[in-house]
């Protein structure tokens, strides 16, 4: 979808998930491939803080930076992560 957008335009990516893996992760790798591949227009990421009704604003959490991820050969006898 990011290479649809127009200049100015929106793209909302929401899960049910507290998984990093399936939110920052995946919100990360897309703008990395979209901006290196843009040709100059690059997207960017804002807060959605400004929009929502005040009495859900101190309900905000800062997503995460960095996060663990399995290594492929995790096992409950071998726990492994990169």
């Amino acid at each position: 979808g990011l290479e649809m957008l127009a200049p100015g335009g929106q793209l909302v990516y929401s899960t049910c998930s507290l998984d990093p893996v399936q939110n920052e992760a995946v919100v990360a790798a897309a703008l990395q491939l979209h901006n290196s591949k843009s040709g100059g227009q690059s997207v960017n990421l804002e807060s959605m803080e400004p929009r929502l009704p005040v009495g859900l604003r101190a309900s905000l959490r800062p997503g995460l930076h960095s996060w663990l991820v399995p290594h492929p050969g995790f096992s409950a006898d071998k726990p492994q992560l990169l």
